[in-house]
């Protein structure tokens, strides 16, 4: 279900909703190696990068969500 909800807004023709697929995609991929690659390293930093663009898809996520209703 996650690659499909990716893959929808990544062949968007709106140029916004590509950039959420990216995003979505990119913390997808970093959940995925700190879940199941347990040699992997996740910094700190790198969680709280990934808090802050988890946050801001979000909220693009509301801000499409509103002018498309």
């Amino acid at each position: 279900m996650h690659k499909q909800l990716i893959l929808f807004f990544k062949t968007s023709n709106d140029r916004k909703l590509k950039v959420i697929g990216r995003q979505i995609e990119k913390l997808r991929n970093s959940r995925n190696e700190a879940d199941y690659f347990l040699e992997s390293h996740v910094s700190p930093e790198d969680a709280r990068e990934d808090l802050k663009l988890a946050l801001q898809t979000i909220a693009q996520i509301e801000q499409m969500k509103a002018q498309y209703l």
